[in-house]
């Protein structure tokens, strides 16, 4: 087992997590993300790249900015943290394929789109249509290039799954009186769709159910005015049954059938 590429993966995805969270906080502010310098978002100073090391800058800084000492969300560094956790997965699960073989380039896609989207949908409830436009195309190009799988039979799981969804919230709209499914987690279930296909999008949608239920029976007792955000539920689930969905399936249908 080489060592130095698991090390190098969670570098790697620490530095992507950082760069991930500047593009989920500007986008919706429409500030410019692409060449324009970090800055702390209490003085607006530059930082310099002392500042900026992801992990290490937030720990020798004690979590405050280096001018103005105002505190800097403990967000950041959870999602450099688990950025490059989340990145060694692949690694881990489909090493026997060969390193760096398509499926891992297509997890590591299908990670950075659900950063972004819980990066977005955490600070200002928004799941971006560019975003998830931009990562479809880039899915697409890796099934296309990268992998065994028929990029057809991918497209029409991502369809149904969208379709499937999109008529759910309907529903739901009809008889609840309110939107069942923001329009932005239908697009994104198209998606995982597209990655997971159908069964395990279901199997994904039930796990992200039972988090939320567990986290508003824990931190929002009472508290039933403020919309949930459920960007990062599905991204969490998704993540997980990319890799275990289709064992979770088998458990379920032994359990209850």
């Amino acid at each position: 087992m080489n060592y130095n590429i698991y090390v190098l993966t969670f570098i790697i995805g620490t530095i992507l997590g950082s760069f991930y969270h500047v593009v989920g906080y500007r986008m919706p502010l429409q500030l410019n993300w692409m060449n324009s310098r970090s800055f702390c978002q209490h003085c607006h100073t530059s930082l310099t790249g002392f500042d900026l090391v992801p992990v290490v800058s937030y720990i020798f800084l004690r979590g405050r900015c280096r001018h103005c000492q105002q505190s800097i969300p403990f967000f950041h560094l959870i999602i450099e943290i688990l950025s490059g956790l989340l990145f060694l997965l692949p690694l881990h699960h489909y090493g026997s394929l060969g390193f760096f073989s398509g499926e891992i380039y297509i997890a590591w896609i299908f990670l950075s789109l659900l950063i972004v989207i819980t990066v977005s949908d955490c600070y200002f409830q928004l799941i971006l249509d560019k975003v998830l436009i931009f990562f479809f195309i880039l899915l697409v190009a890796g099934y296309s290039f990268f992998s065994s799988c028929n990029i057809f039979y991918r497209l029409i799981e991502g369809g149904g799954t969208f379709l499937i969804f999109y008529v759910i919230s309907i529903v739901g709209k009809f008889l609840f009186k309110k939107e069942a499914l923001g329009g932005g987690d239908i697009k994104l279930y198209g998606l995982v769709g597209l990655v997971l296909g159908i069964r395990c999008t279901f199997i994904s949608l039930l796990l992200s159910t039972i988090l939320a239920l567990i986290y508003c029976c824990i931190f929002r007792r009472g508290n039933n005015r403020t919309p949930l955000t459920f960007g990062p539920f599905i991204a969490a689930s998704a993540y997980f049954c990319l890799f275990q969905g289709e064992t979770f399936l088998e458990v379920y249908i032994k359990l209850f059938y």
